[in-house]
């Protein structure tokens, strides 16, 4: 199979992504945060829904202030909650409370504190020229009724589901949670718990993609841990097909590159149509995608700078196209202070530092090692930059994209 380009792989990815038609289900608002909406938002009625004051004070027609200063009288008071069929007379206002609805004719309002008030509040004096329109909030001004005030595909952060609260929505439809199961590889590998001895290499894998894809999406996913496969043949693939059926994707770790004991590519190639075997890209070329009825397969490389690189630029985007994230890759663009050595023919994805200083944004690789083995120095870097695959490099003082890690959704 011919290798893909980084751009046309994604490219692949993102619309077998936006072929799922991901089903959904009724959350209440305080379920919500976080969620991804699978409808579209309207608003159901004008806001505000009438002419109402800014603020405490008096509502009058300017037309009527031919004279200053002028005296009105005070016909009543009117909270926020009440509806008044009020035509103002000549010599008349209301007192208004913020957010109340103003008389039919009424069309600036005055703060309390601009005016002098009888002892009795019976009668109020102005004596400034107001604004036709004047500290007023006018039907609609906000939002008009049917309006569409979020597209399916949100996020749900705080303002937003304040925002649903504020339009009358207590019942939202979000998208599923999607069920993924992760499998990390390799006789070396044990758990954390293990004491050390040489000879062992820990799990990161299971645990950086874990908690990159719920930081990511939070509770849209529901993961799996599957456990680390054995380099055997055998045991592999009947544990790729035991859980073929009970996951939207499963994702392996390791065992995808050309070593003696790479099993899970032969495997995985047995089961799952392969739409993508390896991409020019550094690091983390070993790289599967597939599928089979309706789940998708992710094969990961084994180094976890590897496998970091290939979530972020594939997978991430893969799921935020099911539930129509946009954009499906996010990326920045940034100021280079360092000189960034690429190879034409190949994406490289190159680890620094983000700095955010005048307005600007700026990266810098210091001395932050390219060695895929070395994860220490992608945990400890604040991005990507990319080196796109026309270029051998990015000098000093060039524009470039970049992935920033804090920003992936």
């Amino acid at each position: 199979m011919k290798k893909l380009s980084f751009s046309n792989a994604q490219k692949l990815i993102i619309e077998e992504g936006l072929k799922i038609n991901l089903s959904k289900e009724q959350v209440f608002l305080n379920q919500a945060l976080f969620r991804v909406l699978g409808q579209d938002i309207k608003s159901n009625f004008n806001i505000p829904d009438g002419n109402k004051s800014a603020i405490d004070g008096f509502a009058v027609n300017t037309s009527f202030l031919d004279f200053l200063p002028k005296t009105f009288k005070i016909l009543k008071n009117i909270p926020p909650e009440n509806i008044e069929n009020i035509n103002l007379k000549e010599d008349e206002t209301v007192f208004v409370m913020t957010g109340a609805y103003i008389p039919k004719n009424a069309n600036a309002c005055i703060r309390i504190e601009d005016t002098k008030v009888d002892s009795n509040f019976q009668f109020a004096t102005i004596d400034k020229r107001l604004k036709e329109g004047e500290l007023i909030n006018f039907e609609g001004q906000e939002l008009k009724k049917g309006e569409i005030v979020f597209k399916k595909g949100k996020y749900l952060n705080f303002k937003s589901v304040a925002l649903l609260a504020h339009l009358g929505y207590f019942k939202i439809e979000v998208f599923r949670k999607l069920k993924i199961g992760i499998f990390s590889s390799g006789n070396e590998i044990k758990e954390p718990y293990i004491p050390y001895k040489k000879g062992i290499v820990y799990n990161t894998n299971y645990f950086l993609i874990w908690s990159l894809l719920r930081e990511v999406f939070k509770d849209n996913v529901d993961i799996s841990y599957l456990g680390i496969l054995p380099d055997k043949r055998e045991v592999i693939l009947k544990s790729l097909e035991d859980n073929l059926d009970k996951y939207d994707i499963i994702i392996t770790c390791g065992g995808i590159s050309k070593g003696k004991y790479d099993f899970i590519k032969e495997a995985s190639k047995s089961i799952f149509e392969i739409l993508i075997e390896n991409t020019k890209i550094r690091p983390g070329s070993p790289f599967l995608f597939g599928k089979k009825n309706k789940t998708y397969y992710f094969g990961l490389p084994g180094y976890p700078s590897a496998a970091l690189v290939n979530a972020v630029i594939y997978l991430i985007p893969f799921i935020k196209a099911i539930y129509r994230i946009s954009p499906y890759f996010k990326t920045f663009q940034a100021i280079s202070q360092d000189n960034l050595k690429g190879k034409k023919e190949r994406t490289d994805f190159i680890r620094v530092y983000l700095n955010r200083s005048q307005g600007y944004l700026s990266v810098s690789k210091k001395n932050l090692s390219e060695h895929t083995s070395n994860f220490y120095s992608m945990a400890i870097s604040d991005g990507l930059a990319i080196i796109p695959e026309d270029k051998d490099y990015v000098f000093k003082g060039e524009y470039l994209e970049i992935i920033d890690f804090e920003h992936l959704l």
